[in-house]
């Protein structure tokens, strides 16, 4: 997956646990930014290819698709960005408050972890063969090929979704009271039938090249609409190609 389709899977996870929040409304709001950060972070370990193309694709626990994006990996990043935002942001909170605020940013960092990984396992193997999901054991899970790396019907759909979820929150922080349970409850059914129907687009599709994933996607969106976010993954890969792997 794109780190574009990572952040709006993140988002609509945590709209869902923000919906499910009984806290006060600014805690819902921290639900939906976390999970969404950490449904970006495990591709904190791509700073491996500013070294060289052998550590990124390689198999050294600091390499792309490594030690970061297993379950261990998640919790560790979600610790150490919960603490240093803490250390940060939490001067002038009192002891209980600092609690609070680590409580639901670990929690809700590690479930966009968690998020990403899934996003991750139906995406072609690459030359890592899939994930390291229960590192630092040897099993690698994914590598499924039912997805692309870049899925333009998966970014205009989570973000049509996304901007929907958005709408009815922002309506419910606006509205009296009488209506706001209906508009928490259209958000989240909004954000759980659009990562449903990813599911099912995964099940359903099967990844070969470019040109076979563009075709497919033309069944579900006009083919021009795909060509946009089409070309940006066909130049990412020509630049892999091209710069990247020419690198020592």
């Amino acid at each position: 997956m794109s780190p574009v389709e990572h952040g709006l899977t993140g988002a609509l996870a945590g709209t869902i646990a923000a919906c499910a929040w009984p806290g006060p409304l600014r805690g819902r709001g921290r639900w939906i930014a976390w999970t969404t950060m950490g449904a970006l972070a495990p591709d904190l370990d791509s700073v491996s290819l500013l070294f060289s193309h052998r550590v990124y694709f390689g198999s050294a626990w600091y390499s792309h698709r490594q030690f970061l994006h297993s379950i261990l990996g998640c919790a560790f990043l979600a610790m150490l960005i919960a603490s240093m935002a803490a250390a940060i942001f939490g001067r002038r909170m009192d002891p209980t408050e600092r609690a609070g605020f680590l409580r639901v940013a670990s929690r809700a960092l590690f479930a966009g972890g968690l998020v990403h990984l899934s996003g991750d396992l139906p995406t072609p193997p690459g030359p890592w063969g899939g994930l390291p999901v229960f590192f630092p054991l040897g099993i690698r899970l994914g590598g499924w090929s039912r997805i692309g790396w870049y899925n333009a019907v998966l970014v205009y759909l989570l973000g049509t979704a996304s901007l929907a979820a958005g709408a009815l929150l922002l309506a419910y922080a606006l509205a009296p009271e009488r209506p706001r349970a209906w508009l928490r409850a259209g958000a989240c059914t909004v954000s759980a039938l659009a990562l449903a129907t990813t599911v099912w687009f995964g099940a359903v599709s099967r990844y070969e090249n470019f040109t076979q994933w563009r075709q497919w996607q033309a069944r579900f969106v006009p083919a021009i609409w795909i060509d946009a976010i089409h070309h940006t993954g066909r130049f990412a890969a020509v630049f892999w190609q091209r710069e990247v792997m020419r690198m020592p």
